[in-house]
Order: structure tokens, then sequence, then C-alpha cells
């Protein structure tokens, strides 16, 4: 029986397609027609996601809005997988691939005891599940520019799944929803850091203009002053994330808000809510709290909520994952030491 569905490969390298065992199925087919779920890419061949293979070799690859291939696709990336799933035979086939960075810009400072490193003033967490590519945490210097993925916490923290090094020369980037903006001051607060856009060439900005929770990448050419990052361009983006009433969803992420009894966000744009036939593993409802990362599945609602029938905590140092091969990835890889 073939499935279709969406797949969002994130933070942990133990890759799931349908969070340990099958997408389900309703009377649109497979996992009610069409689905999105998140996880990692964990292994190649095309990409296995939950021991499920993707045939990609057909598919549109988008690797920060460029179009690309499957050479370009690497361990712990974040994207987003489009195609069919056959549960029959644990294999799929992508109609799409999408991969979109947190950041890239220089390392400011790096703390190796805490695992940390700063980064156009974010702080960055490493984990036991964290990839490295080219570079590894001991051998990070400061300015060395850096390419990363991974998962933001309620305190704008990025949790990396996969942390690259670059060559100089390309201009910084943040990826990340518009906060506290002032069109007087030409300003706004992403994540940790004020952004002053005076001057700023601006990109796909609907016609009523900048505003709070849109999904923006701000670029600019020198690193933060201060709490301040004066930014060339700010482009609109669009969120990967829609949510329609009866979308089969699977994610994987971090609780950014608890919103009472049994109901919490995941990072900061998919609420969801828990009831008794919720399946919980690893876990009670007592250890839904901030910054607790979680894979959900569920169905959104009519009121646009993820209503769960399986919730499983994760603990990123509980996880690990070998080497890549160096032809699957550029540079040097492997785990925290």
């Amino acid at each position: 029986m073939k499935k279709s569905c969406i797949i969002v490969l994130s933070s942990t390298l133990l890759a799931i397609a349908c969070l340990g065992g099958g997408c389900g199925s309703t009377s649109g087919g497979g996992i009610g027609g069409t689905g999105i779920a998140q996880g990692v890419i964990g292994d190649f061949g095309s990409i296995f996601v939950n021991d499920i293979e993707f045939d990609i070799s057909m598919a549109d690859v988008l690797v920060n809005g460029v179009p690309a291939n499957e050479l370009d696709l690497r361990l712990g990336m974040v994207v987003t997988v489009t195609g069919t799933i056959d549960e029959a035979t644990q294999t799929g086939v992508a109609d799409s691939v999408r991969f979109d960075r947190v950041l890239r810009g220089p390392v400011r400072s790096v703390d190796l005891p805490g695992r940390e490193a700063r980064v156009l003033g974010q702080t960055l967490v490493f984990r036991n599940d964290t990839v490295f590519d080219g570079v590894t945490l001991p051998t990070l210097v400061q300015n060395q520019l850096v390419e990363v993925s991974g998962f933001v916490d309620a305190d704008g923290v990025v949790r990396v799944t996969r942390l690259a090094a670059l060559a100089p020369g390309a201009p910084f980037e943040v990826k990340g929803r518009i906060k506290n903006l002032d069109d007087t001051a030409q300003s706004f607060d992403l994540r940790t850091i004020n952004v002053d856009f005076a001057g700023a060439a601006l990109v796909n900005v609907p016609p009523s203009g900048l505003s709070d929770g849109l999904l923006v990448s701000i670029t600019a050419s020198a690193d933060v002053a201060g709490n301040v990052l004066a930014v060339t361009h700010v482009e609109v983006l669009e969120s990967r994330l829609r949510l329609t009433a009866g979308l089969e969803l699977k994610i994987d992420g971090i609780i950014t808000s608890v919103d009472g009894p049994g109901r919490f966000t995941v990072d900061g744009i998919v609420p969801v809510r828990i009831n008794p036939g919720t399946i919980l593993v690893d876990g009670t409802a007592g250890d839904i709290g901030l910054n607790t990362r979680v894979r959900v599945r569920g169905t959104v609602n009519r009121n646009l909520r993820l209503v769960a029938d399986r919730l499983r905590f994760i603990d990123p140092d509980a996880l690990s994952v070998p080497p890549a091969p160096l032809t699957e990835i550029a540079g040097v890889s492997g785990n925290l030491p």
C-alpha cells in the first residue's frame, strides 16, 4: 500500500519517517493523503529516514533556495522531503527535497568544556547527535565561517544538528521570525539579536510590509556590534509548515511554550494537544516542559492544533551516530569527543 507523505528531516541522527512505526492510514489513503513529518537525514543511498530508503534520483532538490542535487545533501541537515512511501517494502520515492540553514556566520568564541560556541550573537549548543563537517569542536576557532543546522529553543539557543566549516567570503545570514518590529527605528528582534534594517534591500515583502511573525532571511557583511546586527538584505520566506485541518503531522522539535495542561507548542509554530488516548514513550505528561525535545505524531484539528496520538520524549545525549564515510560528506566528520 503506497502512502503520500512529506518528511521534514532535522535534529537527531536517528532518522524518523513516521516516528517509529508506520504512517497510519485514513480514508484519504496513506498517512491521510498528505502529511508532514520531522526528523533527520540519517544515512545515504539515496537517503534513509527511520530505515525507510527514499529514492531521490528524480526529486527536485533545493539547498538554501538554490536548485541542487542529491550530492549536495549531508547528514544532519534539516530538510523537507515530499513524496510517497510503501510500508510493505520500507521504501519511498521523493518528489522534492528542501534544506534551509539556520544561520551562517563567523565563530566569535568557543566554550569547549560547556560544548558551546557563539556565532552572530547567538549561542550554539552541541550534543551527542551533532554532526561535524570539515571541523570538530576541539578544532573550532575564532573567525571560522560556519553553516549551522538545528533546532532553536525557547531561549533562542540553537541546538546544533550539523556544523559545517566554510571558506571565507560568503555573506553572513540568519533565518528566523520577526519580533518587536519598530517601523520608526527600522529595527526588529530575531531570536537574541536586534536587527537594524535601515537602508537594507527588502525582498518578497508583502504589500502590507514587514510584520511580527514573518519568517525572514537576513544577510549582513559584518558581525554583531553589541547586540545589534546591521543588515544589507531582508527577504521574506515561505514557511515550510502550513497547518490545515486534517493534515497528518509528525514533528521532531523543541517545546517552546507550555500553553496549559496537556497543551504545548513545538518550534514556536505548531500547537499540540495530548489526550487520554495519546501514547507516551520514554516519559510522562509531567515531563512536558520548556526546551524539552519531543517527537509528536497526530492530526491537525479544525482549530489548527495538532492532536497527538503518539508523543516521545528525546534525550539527544542518549543518541549517537556512526561517522559518515568521507565520500558522503564534505570534509572531516564525526561525533563529539
